[in-house]
Order: structure tokens, then C-alpha cells, then sequence
């Protein structure tokens, strides 16, 4: 789920990259308990305009071009954050705004629903996200951290409660028979995307090393570790990353574009020193060295020519794609085409 709607010049360049190096910033935990996020917010893929179509409210709370969207704010929460800590004037007003935000707009059980809908996933207006529940706990904590208010302290920990709870009981996870996905769109049909349950798994963390994962949340944790485990080959494209695990009309899917194939790649280099997963660190590598790679370079232009013309033929009427469909976790995926 995007932050924000690309514009259709650096949505191309996403997909058509010619500057391969890898820019998503990152930084790896540390024993610090207020200490900055582990993704650097903004990329480095946008250098002209760092939040594009991002406007403020009169409150100075971040409102995206659909609205207000509870991943845009925790994001600029967290970006705003690490400006608090080096010290940029106004960075720690900017940053509070945000956290009175998602501490203020929290729903029964801790949940920040959408406004909108999600045609492509099936998903009515009112769904939550693993991704929107994990990122505001994570911006609540730091809010804790840096003024002692016991508000954003129990706002973070209510917002890590849907995680407990299957998508099929208005949960935002898939749990089930011993796995644990936490689901960036929470809807029947889960998909599985992979940095979105990223983002959800680091908020774990950061409960953790505030004191704060119960027993219920630790176990979880516990089972999402090996969970992405045993489903991370299902996310390779033969040194690529995938998005999600599902696919569209004729059993295809496409690879990652560069921005979040880059993502995937920092966010496993992060979470391979939170659990200790030495495969964690070795998927983040490879796809890393991907990136230099003119054989998967000339791959990923070749798949993401044929993304262009399936948009391009819907846009002119000559074809319709139909939504995303999970693909079934318990059968061999060797057989699904890839473009």
C-alpha cells in the first residue's frame, strides 16, 4: 500500500530504474529505547520531492491525497523523529503532532481503519492493516520515550492488539496452524505482503525492548520469525523479490519494483539482527547483490515491459485485471508463471 499516490513519471522510473544503486537507508537496532527508526525515512528513490502530494492540517498532522492515511502519519512520525534527535528546530512539534494524532484517532480495540476502500484486494472502506497498526505503535513508543506520557504508552500497546487476532475474526494477521502473517491489507482473501508484515514485526520488537510483549504477543512473534522462515523462498524471484504472495488473472505476477525491492533488502538486513536469522541476512544479501546484476537488471526491465502493457491495455479497454487472489500457502508454487 503506497504512502502516497505516485505520479506517473517516478512510478515508471520505479519500474524502469537506471539508477540501480541501492538507496533505501537503513539502521540496525540498537540498546537505545528512544533510539531513531530503522528505515530512514524519505527514500533515497525520491531526492526531488522527499514527501510528495503530503499537505498538513491546521493541527500540522500529514494528510496524504486520499486523506487521512494512519501509515503516511506514523511515517512522517517516525521520519520527523529522527530530524528530533539530530536536532532540526521544530522536528520535535512536528513529530508530536503526529503521535497526538494516532494516539487521539485510535478506534474500539486499538484499530486505525481506513477511510477508503481497496478494490484490487477486495476490501470495503473501514479495513485495517498490519502495517498501519505496527508503524503507529512503533511512533507511539518513541512518543513515550521522549515525554514520559503514559497515553502513548497504552496507544502502542493497543495498537499492537489486532495482531493477535486472525483477519477471518476482524483481526489484522494470518494465524493459522502454526503461522503467523501479519497482513498489510486485513482482508479474507490474505495476500501476504511482505514489507508490510515487516513493518508490523518491528513494532513487536519495540514492544519487546520497552517491556511491554505479552506472553499472547511474544508467542506470535515467536511464530512470525518462523513463519517468514519457511515462506521466504515463496518470496524470491530467482534473486528478486516479490511483493506478495498472490497473483492475478493467468497465475502471474511481477516482480518488485526497484523501490520495494530495495525495502525488502533493508528491512531483512534489520530484522536479521532482531532475531538473529542468519537466512534473514543471507536473502538480504543476495537480493542486494542483485542490484549489480546486468542479467536481472535486463529481468526486471523485460517484467516490468509486460506490467506496462497489461496497464496499458486496460487503460485503452482492450482487457480488464482482475483482483489480486492468494495464492494456496499449502501447495508447490513451482508451477506458477513468472513474467
Amino acid at each position: 500500500m503506497p504512502v502516497t499516490r505516485q505520479r506517473p513519471l517516478a512510478l515508471l522510473r520505479s519500474f524502469f530504474p537506471t539508477d540501480w544503486r541501492m538507496r533505501r537507508r537503513y539502521r540496525l537496532p540498537s540498546n537505545d529505547s528512544g533510539q531513531a527508526y530503522y528505515i530512514y525515512y524519505p527514500s533515497g528513490l525520491v531526492p526531488d520531492r522527499p514527501w510528495p502530494e503530503v499537505r498538513f492540517d491546521a493541527d500540522g498532522v500529514a494528510v496524504a491525497a486520499t486523506g487521512y492515511n494512519p501509515v503516511t502519519i506514523s511515517q512522517y512520525a517516525l521520519y520527523s523523529h529522527e530530524r528530533a534527535l539530530r536536532g532540526v528546530p521544530g522536528s520535535r512539534e512536528t513529530f508530536l503532532a503526529q503521535a497526538r494524532y494516532l494516539r487521539d484517532a485510535q478506534r474500539a480495540g486499538g484499530t486505525y481503519p481506513y477511510a477508503i476502500g481497496h478494490w484490487e484486494y477486495g476490501v470495503a472502506p473501514g479495513f485495517i492493516s498490519a502495517m498501519a497498526q505496527g508503524t503507529a505503535a512503533s511512533a507511539l513508543l518513541r512518543a513515550y520515550a521522549i515525554t514520559g506520557d503514559e497515553r502513548y504508552r497504552e496507544a502502542a500497546c493497543a495498537a499492537a492488539q489486532p495482531l493477535k487476532r486472525d483477519v477471518r475474526d476482524g483481526g489484522a494477521s494470518y494465524l493459522r496452524d502454526g503461522c503467523a502473517f501479519f497482513e498489510e491489507v486485513a482482508s479474507a482473501q490474505p495476500v501476504h505482503i511482505l514489507n508490510g508484515h515487516l513493518f508490523a514485526a518491528f513494532a513487536l520488537y519495540d514492544l519487546n525492548r520497552f517491556g511491554l510483549l505479552d506472553d499472547e504477543l511474544a508467542r506470535i512473534a515467536h511464530d512470525a520469525v518462523a513463519t517468514l522462515r519457511r515462506w521466504l523462498r515463496e518470496f524470491d524471484a530467482d534473486g528478486w523479490s516479490y511483493y506478495q504472495l498472490a497473483v492475478r488473472d493467468r497465475n502471474t505476477r511481477h516482480l518488485a519494483h526497484i523501490g520495494y525491492h530495495q525495502l525488502h533488502v533493508a528491512q531483512l538486513h534489520v530484522y536479521a539482527v532482531m532475531t538473529g536469522e542468519a537466512a534473514f541476512e543471507e536473502t538480504a544479501a543476495r537480493w542486494e547483490r542483485a542490484l549489480s546484476e546486468p542479467a536481472t537488471r535486463a529481468r526486471v526491465w523485460l517484467d516490468s515491459g509486460s506490467w506496462l502493457a497489461e496497464v496499458l491495455s486496460e487503460r485503452a479497454g482492450f482487457s480488464k485485471r482482475g483482483p489480486w487472489r492468494p495464492l494456496p500457502i499449502s501447495a508447490p508454487r513451482t508451477a506458477i508463471q513468472r513474467q
